[in-house]
């Protein structure tokens, strides 16, 4: 899955987008924490779905709509 091959690498693919898409990141077991950056608009259907480790997430105030 391309996503945790991008964060395994040290690259943070949300940089470059406006809305993170639908099962982003699915089912990242390793992933903890995650800081959406200020570009994000829109956060998708599912997107940390089965993220069963996450326990921080941080919304800056550009997201204007997060679906499902």
């Amino acid at each position: 899955y391309f996503t945790d091959l991008f964060l395994k690498s040290g690259i943070n693919p949300l940089k470059y987008m406006k809305k993170i898409p639908s099962n982003f990141a699915y089912n990242l077991k390793n992933l903890k924490t995650i800081e959406i950056p200020n570009n994000i608009i829109n956060i998708g259907n599912a997107t940390f779905l089965g993220c069963s480790n996450l326990t921080s997430i941080i919304i800056p105030n550009s997201v204007k709509s997060i679906d499902n």
